[in-house]
């Protein structure tokens, strides 16, 4: 279960690989389906308000060594889809995707 934690990129939500999969494809598999359409011209509609669904970055961290707290880490972007008209803009940054066990995640 993810919580929130003070890392040395100061508090980000914890999860597991698996919860970190787990939460990447609802956002956007269900998320696409059940609340946008898509367009014949490659764009996506809001089918609650028809407004246009924009995209902004998110940013996941992946520590490199899950042991320690040095604060080298990968980053994986990724682009959150949202509508502007009636969803707030999703966070810059995501998941701190840590295993369980490790210093980030007892």
């Amino acid at each position: 279960m993810s919580r929130i934690f003070d890392t040395s990129w100061g508090p980000m939500q914890v999860v597991t690989p698996p919860e970190f999969e787990i939460a990447t494809f609802l956002r956007f598999e269900a998320k696409l389906q059940r609340r946008y359409e898509p367009q014949s011209d490659g764009k996506w509609k809001c089918r609650t308000c028809g407004s246009i669904v924009l995209a902004t970055p998110v940013l996941h961290v992946v520590p490199n060594d899950p042991s320690s707290s040095s604060g080298k880490a990968r980053i994986i972007k990724e682009h959150a889809p949202y509508c502007p008209a009636c969803e707030e803009k999703p966070r810059p940054m995501g998941f701190f995707v840590a295993p369980k066990g490790s210093c980030y995640n007892p």
